[in-house]
């Protein structure tokens, strides 16, 4: 587990035997910290957090050792939610590219993904979709033809899911409220 803490930094938990134990404090400037860990393909532990200047920047851990690596996007207020999807793996154990969303202010939802095939892993934006979005609550890469499957909270309070097919993305059913 990796959360933001007062002071702009992130702590990182974990548990042996039982007992939860936190780990070496990393980063600066962190606003806020969402569903962004994940352990990837590589055997890295990964993760995505948004920075006060409103930016979001991406870490990885080697060994002991978190490490900052990009920083990416503008205008960022709310966490990110992001995974390790198929596309771009030739194997099942093949690295995937990180695909991430994370709500805008003005209500949209902003999808970027990381090229995991080439050895600069740019991040890009791929789309920007659906309204009065207040923040990503999950994200996951589905069976059925591979979509993206995203569930979303709303500034009324309810969720709504969201979908990415071949044709992009699509607002699905208003799931039910969170009030």
């Amino acid at each position: 587990v990796v959360v933001a803490v007062e002071t702009g930094a992130m702590v990182p938990w974990f548990r042996s035997a039982n007992v939860w134990a936190p780990s070496v404090t990393f980063g600066t400037g962190v606003l806020t910290a969402g569903p962004s860990l994940l352990q990837s393909t590589y055997g890295n532990l990964e993760f995505v957090a948004t920075l006060k200047n409103g930016q979001m920047e991406h870490w990885w851990r080697n060994g002991s050792n978190w490490v900052g690596d990009q920083l990416f996007g503008s205008g960022v207020a709310s966490p990110a939610c992001m995974i390790q999807g198929q596309f771009g793996a030739d194997t099942d154990s093949g690295n995937g590219n990180f695909e991430l969303c994370v709500a805008m202010p003005n209500g949209t939802v902003q999808h970027w993904w990381r090229n995991n095939q080439t050895s600069s892993f740019p991040w890009a934006m791929s789309a920007a979709f659906g309204s009065d979005v207040q923040k990503v609550v999950s994200l996951l890469q589905g069976s059925f033809g591979f979509n993206l499957e995203l569930i979303a909270l709303r500034t009324d309070g309810m969720l709504q899911h969201y979908y990415r097919d071949d044709g992009g993305w699509h607002a699905g059913v208003v799931i039910g409220t969170t009030l």
